[in-house]
């Protein structure tokens, strides 16, 4: 399980970029945050006491307001964070390997954490970095094809929001089916003035692959 393939995601984005282990909280609002489970660094006894998984993009924007809504219900060391580009959403054929890579990241997580919770898998809008290199470097609004933008119009959705909420259930495949029940899915919407998020709810039933979403 070689989770140090995700450290390559800093050059997904530019600007500041702070790489640490799940269990250290995310930086100061402005710098990406990385947070992988290295196995050499997370002793059982601590991941024995974690509640709940944070999954989402280590997007500067959004990864230390989701942390800090999470510190009104748990403690710091209740809370493990799984913070990489795309987070919840990874698609399409660049996505194989890390794929293959969280689904064994998991199921090496879900024997020693006997105490969680709930998995929080959270996606965001604004231009996904780890979104738009699944897409071939081009924005998902700019790549969604025409019948997708039309569904998006017709719910009064937002196109972004629609086409993210399209693949963010493709999420559950990486996880064991024992942990499926525990998972929230929502999608964030970053707010740069107030520095957090408006959460926008999982709501689109069904599940679609990248290239039924876009045009590659």
């Amino acid at each position: 399980m070689d989770v140090k393939l995700f450290e390559n995601d800093q050059h997904l984005v530019h600007g500041d970029i702070s790489i640490a282990d799940s269990l250290t909280s995310p930086a100061a609002y402005g710098t990406y945050s990385i947070r992988l489970p290295y196995p050499e660094k997370l002793a059982d006894e601590k991941l024995a006491a974690t509640k709940i998984i944070l999954w989402s993009c280590m997007d500067r924007r959004v990864v230390g307001p989701l942390y800090d809504s999470l510190l009104k219900q748990y403690k710091p060391e209740e809370i493990l964070v799984i913070s990489i580009g795309g987070g919840p959403i990874q698609v399409g054929e660049k996505a194989v390997e890390r794929i293959k890579i969280l689904r064994e990241m998991f199921i090496w997580l879900s024997s020693r954490m006997p105490s969680l919770q709930k998995i929080w898998a959270v996606a965001h809008t604004g231009g996904c970095g780890g979104v738009k290199y699944f897409c071939g470097g081009h924005p998902i609004t700019e790549v969604a094809k025409p019948e997708i933008k039309a569904e998006a119009a017709q719910t009064g959705t937002n196109e972004e929001i629609y086409a993210t909420d399209l693949l963010i259930g493709n999420g559950l495949e990486m996880l064991p089916k024992a942990w499926q029940a525990f998972v929230a899915f929502d999608i964030a919407q970053p707010d740069e003035t107030n520095k957090t998020v408006k959460l926008h709810p999982h709501r689109v039933s069904r599940v679609m692959k990248l290239e039924e979403v876009v045009v590659l």
